[in-house]
């Protein structure tokens, strides 16, 4: 998998403007390999990838999700960052 996603990294690299950012939104997993419970840091193994491509690591942002449907009142619940980059804007 992550073979396949470096690849997609460098071609992102190549096409972004100068000054531009690539946002990837990654989660790890947890499975069980060789019958032993584990930790598979997908955020890590990308970040190193990038950063051997050229790509300058910015602090990450964590988003925590809620693992089921949130308790609210109203037509639903917002689960988004709160804010548009500013050429949307």
């Amino acid at each position: 998998m992550h073979e396949n996603l470096t690849k997609t990294w460098k071609e992102t690299y190549c096409a972004l403007a100068e000054g531009g950012i690539a946002a990837i939104n990654v989660g790890d997993a947890t499975g069980r390999l060789d019958g032993k419970f584990q930790l598979f840091p997908n955020h890590s193994r990308i970040i190193e990838a990038c950063e051997k491509i050229g790509f300058i690591t910015l602090p990450y942002v964590l988003w925590k999700k809620p693992a089921t449907k949130p308790y609210y009142k109203g037509k639903g619940a917002f689960l988004g960052s709160g804010f548009l980059p500013p050429m949307l804007m």
